[in-house]
């Protein structure tokens, strides 16, 4: 297992689609603005009704940004989108003393459970568009302590976002599943690490549009010469097998191709993938 380090990881997204800045709906609650690095998963912002867990912490001259420890100021506080920012869904982080500066660090998607060590799991079954984008674990956290109303976060992506384009004539694809793949991460909040657990199984991906699935997936290596991938299609079952290492980086896009030769039938044929 391979364990990467989230600061130092998170200069390299440099593009941002962010939400237009306005007041906060509750003045006595913070507010949150908020940017995606490249886009989310899914699109180039959040979706309304999105939720994610916000933790802050008081500057008290000693902690750093990017940390979360046992004395928090608040603790997994649960804020959704409300299509311009976000907001509180019921009792959001207040500032009790206008005096005080807080650090504020976040994860999406909300999880009333999320602790110190907190274990992740990706949807076996992505194939509908909401549970692609819940697998999409990102992460934001402010550099500079504040005492503003409105504050802004900027997300990054943890996973990888896997893309699997097919080429093909004369046949219908039902769908396209990854075999025997990882799709756990365990994510050290405190030192901000973030581990791809053993655990492997099926995950079923979603379309991305014209002959194209996408599916998030941690950071791991598929070796070459692995069947990876099962492809349903109304003339049988294609195996897909990988033509050299294909490896799954974080935060990054990974493009996979197939070639589908349908003259040859399907349920015996091996399909090979390829990366460009």
């Amino acid at each position: 297992m391979k364990a990467y380090k989230i600061i130092n990881l998170i200069p390299i997204f440099a593009f941002y689609a962010c939400s237009e800045i306005s007041m906060p709906e509750t003045a006595q609650y913070v507010s949150f603005n908020t940017c995606v690095s490249e886009s989310r998963a899914t699109d180039t912002s959040f979706d309304k009704n999105d939720k994610i867990s916000v933790f802050a912490m008081i500057d008290n001259g000693y902690n750093t940004p990017g940390n979360v420890d046992d004395y928090a100021y608040a603790q997994n506080v649960p804020y959704y989108y409300n299509g311009s920012n976000f907001s509180a869904m019921s009792e959001g982080i207040e500032l009790k003393d206008k005096n005080d500066k807080l650090f504020y660090y976040a994860l999406y998607p909300y999880d009333s459970n999320i602790e110190g060590q907190y274990t992740f799991e990706c949807r076996k079954d992505q194939s509908d568009y909401s549970d692609y984008t819940l697998s999409d674990l990102m992460i934001a956290f402010t550099n500079e302590s504040s005492n503003s109303q409105l504050v802004d976060l900027n997300f990054h992506h943890l996973l990888s976002k896997t893309v699997v384009n097919l080429e093909y004539s004369d046949i219908e694809v039902y769908s396209v599943t990854l075999t025997d793949i990882k799709y756990s991460v365990k994510f050290d909040m405190e030192n901000n690490v973030i581990t791809t657990l053993s655990n492997r199984d099926d995950v079923t991906m979603c379309t991305n549009g014209n002959k194209s699935y996408k599916a998030i997936l941690p950071y791991q290596i598929i070796k070459k010469d692995t069947k990876f991938a099962m492809i349903e299609t109304n003339i049988g079952t294609y195996s897909v097998t990988a033509s050299n290492d294909i490896k799954l980086n974080l935060g990054m896009i990974k493009n996979i191709y197939v070639n589908i030769d349908s003259s040859r039938g399907a349920n015996s044929v091996v399909c090979t993938a390829y990366t460009k």
